[in-house]
């Protein structure tokens, strides 16, 4: 099919259906492909079988000039042999930040015992308008050395002394670490009395999540009955003084 739709939905179809020389049409189709998103699609069915083409072609699409190839490949990584480690690894001072990111936190997953090294490839890098990069990096700083100045400086990016996107990433990052002080409430709660939606609807998700455990409760509970508020403030903190 000359069409390039024709063509993705042509090589979408066979993640249904299995007949023999699948996988040898596969790897033949993704030679004289040169769409992302068919590229992509293909990766995302030879992968996950952990086998010689599975090899062949995470070697291929790790190399791949087109950053959103080598994004396929990380996001349909079900392992990474010792061998494979090295071209992972490279990765991590790749052009494209997601790339960096993504390859940090499965290098990080696969390979515990490196996890320093692989900090201290990706220390000095901030990464795209979130920080992307550099918040992944100190949760993984904090939750493997329990490093205090990673979480504190992650608190930190949930301040107005940063960028929507910046605060958003670091909040939903302290909810997935689920790690809060009262300095990151406070900076959560300021959040919340933003005028854009795409900052205070999240920082509210994130208040609620914490919320809802007894521990974190008693904290919020306490700090919000404990501060003057404006009758607007009140109107959204008020359910925080309610256990």
């Amino acid at each position: 099919a000359k069409n390039m739709m024709d063509r993705y939905d042509a090589i979408s179809a066979l993640a249904f259906r299995e007949f023999e020389g699948k996988e040898a049409f596969l790897m033949q189709r993704y030679q004289e492909e040169t769409f992302h998103g068919i590229k992509g699609e293909i990766i995302s069915q030879i992968l996950p079988q952990m086998n010689e083409n599975a090899t062949t072609l995470t070697k291929q699409a790790l190399a791949d000039l087109d950053a959103e190839v080598r994004k396929a490949a990380l996001n349909n990584t079900v392992r990474i042999s010792t061998e494979l480690e090295p071209l992972y690894r490279k990765l991590l001072q790749d052009s494209s930040y997601q790339v960096i990111e993504k390859t940090l936190d499965l290098l990080s997953f696969y390979f515990p015992q490196n996890i320093d090294e692989y900090l201290k490839i990706t220390e000095n890098e901030k990464g795209n308008r979130s920080l992307n990069v550099r918040i992944k990096h100190l949760s993984i700083d904090y939750q493997k050395n329990n490093n205090e100045e990673a979480l504190n400086e992650l608190v930190d990016y949930t301040s107005n002394s940063f960028e929507f996107l910046t605060r958003v990433n670091a909040a939903e990052t302290l909810q997935e670490m689920n790690q809060l002080n009262e300095t990151a409430l406070a900076n959560l709660l300021d959040a919340t009395f933003s005028f854009n939606g795409r900052l205070s609807g999240p920082a509210t998700q994130v208040i609620n999540h914490f919320f809802e455990q007894s521990a974190y409760k008693r904290m919020i509970l306490n700090y919000v009955s404990n501060k003057t508020w404006s009758d607007s403030e009140f109107k959204k903190v008020k359910k925080y003084m309610i256990p």
